[in-house]
């Protein structure tokens, strides 16, 4: 392709399909260093609705965050996050020890609890008008490499675009995904469910008490079977309470959120003393209670296309248990580095070895994650053997709890990354699909 001063000759077209955080992070990026390309988001949703809950976003997605963009942290402030100090402070939940401060988990710099909706839409106001396209439902996708723009998106409208790059952003039960693997890496129900709300701050405090709720810090609570949270949003005025389960048995439902007996949370809570009384104050206030069940991935072999003009982010590329609340921080972690080596890109012909290289760095990080996960699941459930719900050995844990998610070095990560891109720029065989 002709080009003239490192400026392609013709528009490069990314598609990012799934209209959530990492995807307004990756647009605000890209649009923001390569103003001349057609960015376009297609989320399947007629409109973004309030999802009622807040997301945890530790030293590494903040700094992920200040590295894409300075204005991306700012969102963060904007949006009404709410810094988690002293730390996150880790209760036993029940038995002989029910209601003990085991302690605080360490961490580089505090943890900030934001309320979903109000992130999106601080991040909404930093991608230009017409990127972001609600409503559009992606139903086939196709692949011609002798084509102009060689990935080409059918819609549940009929309509048709054709790109150069696609990006799968679309949550755990990804079209993209499903393209790229097939039916035997969908995601599967676990033995387990949450429930969570967020309720305003006066309220709270009517059921924890104001001592409990004067410190602005996110406690976990780990029980038999259960672990229970609680932490603070919107500038300290609300709080979120979560009460999840993980090992109730196989999921009996079709659908993954459904309304539940609100007779069964109060069995669920009743060996939890004085935080499951509380905890049943908030819930059974609510006119209807809901349960969202586990869900994940199994391995991911790739987040790739074989022409590597595709590629996985987010939910869509491993999904993993909540139990270290990493999924929004590593989503993120996702659009950073998307967004370096995407932003290396000089030609069509780069974008193979780029999402090459985007795989080869992403794809281990995000398998460690989910495998800390898949730990954290049982020890903050009581289910670890080697732990239970034993308050001293909880506590000889504390100093390493979470990091394997803080001992990252991003912008050590991006130099390896613009390396990488460099050494096989035009190659096939750059962080190979394994």
């Amino acid at each position: 392709m002709l080009k003239q001063a490192g400026r392609m000759e013709k528009t490069l077209r990314i598609a990012i399909a799934g209209g959530g955080i990492a995807s307004l992070c990756l647009a605000h990026s890209l649009t923001t260093q390569h103003p001349d390309w057609s960015i376009q988001i297609y989320e399947a949703s007629p409109q973004i609705r309030d999802e009622g809950a807040a997301i945890g976003l530790a030293t590494n997605a903040q700094e992920a965050l200040k590295l894409i963009s300075p204005s991306l942290r700012e969102a963060l402030d904007e949006a009404g996050g709410v810094e988690c100090v002293p730390a996150v402070r880790i209760m036993v939940g029940t038995g002989k020890d029910s209601g003990v401060c085991v302690g605080d988990v360490p961490q580089p710099t505090p943890q900030i609890t934001v309320h979903r909706t109000a992130f999106w839409n601080a991040l909404r106001k930093r991608i230009p008008d017409g990127v972001l396209q609600l409503g559009k439902r992606l139903a086939s996708i196709s692949t011609d490499l002798d084509a102009e723009h060689p990935v080409t998106l059918t819609f549940s409208d009929s309509t048709t675009t054709s790109v150069d790059a696609l990006i799968g952003c679309d949550g755990i039960n990804s079209t993209v995904r499903q393209h790229i693997l097939g039916p035997d890496y969908a995601p599967f129900y676990t033995s387990g469910y949450n429930h969570r709300v967020v309720v305003p701050l006066a309220e709270a405090e009517e059921a924890f008490g104001k001592e409990y709720c004067s410190l602005r810090t996110q406690y976990g609570w780990i029980g038999d079977g259960g672990f229970l949270l609680t932490d603070h949003c919107d500038e300290g005025r609300s709080m979120q309470v979560i009460a999840g389960w993980s090992d109730k048995g196989p999921w009996p439902y079709e659908a993954p959120f459904v309304e539940w007996d609100k007779e069964r949370l109060k069995r669920d809570l009743e060996d939890w003393g004085d935080i499951g009384k509380a905890m049943l104050k908030i819930f059974l206030s609510r006119p209807t209670l809901h349960a969202a069940a586990g869900r994940t991935h199994p391995h991911t072999p790739t987040y790739l296309s074989p022409s590597a003009h595709i590629a996985l982010a987010g939910d869509a590329a491993q999904s993993f248990p909540p139990f270290l609340g990493a999924g929004a921080g590593q989503a993120i972690e996702d659009a950073l580095l998307l967004s370096t080596v995407l932003g290396l890109v000089t030609s069509p012909s780069d974008i193979p070895s780029a999402l090459r290289v985007y795989d080869s760095i992403r794809r281990p990080r995000r398998a460690a994650i989910a495998a800390a996960s898949m730990k954290a699941a049982r020890l903050m459930t009581g289910r670890d053997p080697e732990v239970g719900v034993d308050p001293e050995r909880i506590r000889g844990l504390l100093p390493v709890w979470k990091k394997e998610i803080f001992g990252v070095d991003l912008e050590g990560v991006q130099r390896e990354a613009r390396g990488l891109f460099e050494k096989g720029r035009g190659k096939s065989d750059v962080g190979g699909e394994s």
